[in-house]
């Protein structure tokens, strides 16, 4: 998918953010092209103010506009892929990190013009008191990438991480778990 940075939304006051999608190069770009777009974050600060994490206000309204569009498929990364394997989509064959809607049409993505992925890196407990209750509060999902190596038994040492009860606490509420290698 085309990769979209925590820090490009954080950079925007809240109430720009619809006019940041609305602009040319954004939602209506990515729909014409039925573009699957990732919005990462690697976050490891509860500081609201860094640019690696989407305060709750602007998250809110990017989901909110997002699903008021109505054209926009929102899914955990794996969910898209299993899709769009299962339904004919592929690699770009001028970018094999980016995929074309195959065979084209205006509904390519699961019944939408283009899809929409959250991730998160390296399994910080902001997955649980951040993101997952945005996500949860709009019926939708993400995925959290975590390293094994790094979640342990119990607790972690280093009270940002998640343990390995938070790990599956994100599950049992239906966030997809991704690995982003033994120990990244």
């Amino acid at each position: 998918p085309l990769t979209i940075r925590a820090s490009e939304i954080q950079a925007l006051a809240a109430g720009e953010i619809e006019a940041w999608l609305a602009e040319p190069e954004h939602l209506p770009l990515w729909k014409s092209r039925h573009t699957w777009i990732q919005l990462y974050t690697r976050t490891d600060s509860q500081d609201q103010t860094s640019l690696e994490i989407i305060d709750a206000n602007r998250l809110g309204v990017l989901l909110d506009a997002l699903q008021a569009d109505g054209d926009v498929w929102i899914a955990p990364l794996g969910e898209v892929a299993i899709w769009a394997l299962a339904n004919g989509q592929a690699a770009s064959a001028g970018d094999d990190l980016l995929w074309e809607a195959a065979p084209p049409g205006a509904q390519p993505w699961n019944g939408f013009a283009c899809a929409f992925s959250f991730s998160t890196d390296d399994g910080f407990r902001s997955n649980l008191t951040h993101y997952m209750p945005e996500f949860l509060g709009r019926g939708l999902s993400y995925t959290a990438f975590c390293s094994p190596e790094k979640i342990q038994i119990g607790d972690t040492g280093y009270e940002l991480l998640l343990d390995s009860p938070g790990v599956l606490e994100l599950a049992d509420e239906g966030i997809e778990i991704g690995c982003n290698g033994m120990s990244r």
